[in-house]
């Protein structure tokens, strides 16, 4: 169990953080509740798929909001119009609503998540598209579909370390899901998340589990300890120039963004 490291002063009041936390469910349902009419509603897939991910950009700039969270954008390159593939490190569940924030996308995201009762849905919901990590063998099957909604013109966000960290170092880029960026030709966009504050002081080793979750941390337990802080957090998001996809492989994509990335990261080590 992680210690308490602040003072009273800078904590919220419990029915404040009671509040908070009724907030973001209410309007978690309320998301799942819309995007599952707009699936029953709509044929087209894809066409369903942009709508609802736009919905969810809504939604999850309403939730940092709540939880506040303040995100700062450096925009290196120009962002292409959709569709384009995302590739970011990951430290947290907070990721995908700052992502999500800064343009409307899907993810890609684990059967095992699928499977999981709640985040399941919750992922049906957002029209994520799932992988099988333990069996490898319908890996081009599901390639081909994350090919097919590029194609759509949805913008795909992936999390190529495949898990979450505690921000002390980047794990290598997988590479096979690039594939799908090559056979759709869509420009590869690397993003580099930094968390900075945590409560209104600098992120380090100490506070950092605050913030990060990873490894077998709870996610109730986590998002309890997330909504006592009276200081904003502060996220600095790093968006890259597009890298384009032709004439190349998925390893060389898969170093060449991971570079990237690697030059704007901070490892939290202090």
């Amino acid at each position: 169990m992680l210690e308490l490291k602040y003072p009273m002063s800078s904590q919220i009041s419990l029915p404040v953080r009671f509040f908070r936390l009724v907030v973001l469910a209410k309007l978690t349902v309320l998301y799942v509740t819309l995007a599952t009419l707009m699936r029953m509603t709509m044929r087209d897939r894809w066409r369903c798929s942009r709508y609802t991910s736009k919905l969810l950009s809504w939604f999850c700039r309403q939730g940092l909001r709540f939880l506040d969270v303040e995100v700062k954008k450096v925009i290196v390159g120009e962002v292409p119009q959709a569709p384009f593939f995302v590739v970011s490190n990951h430290l947290s569940y907070i990721d995908i609503l700052v992502v999500s924030s800064l343009f409307p996308t899907c993810y890609i995201t684990s059967v095992e998540i699928g499977e999981t009762l709640g985040l399941g849905q919750m992922a049906r919901s957002a029209n994520c598209l799932f992988v099988e990590r333990r069996d490898k063998s319908g890996l081009s099957r599901e390639i081909g579909e994350i090919t097919e909604a590029l194609r759509n013109g949805l913008v795909i966000t992936i999390f190529p370390e495949a898990t979450t960290t505690d921000g002390s170092e980047l794990l290598r880029f997988r590479r096979p899901l690039y594939r799908a960026a090559i056979d759709s030709g869509v420009p590869v966009i690397p993003i580099c998340l930094n968390y900075r504050k945590v409560g209104g002081e600098p992120l380090s080793s100490k506070n950092r589990d605050y913030l990060f979750w990873y490894g077998d941390m709870r996610f109730g337990g986590h998002l309890w300890r997330l909504s006592q802080f009276r200081e904003p957090f502060t996220i600095e998001v790093t968006v890259s120039p597009a890298v384009s996809p032709q004439g190349v492989d998925e390893a060389y994509l898969a170093e060449h963004t991971h570079q990237i990335v690697k030059g704007h990261f901070n490892p939290c080590s202090g």
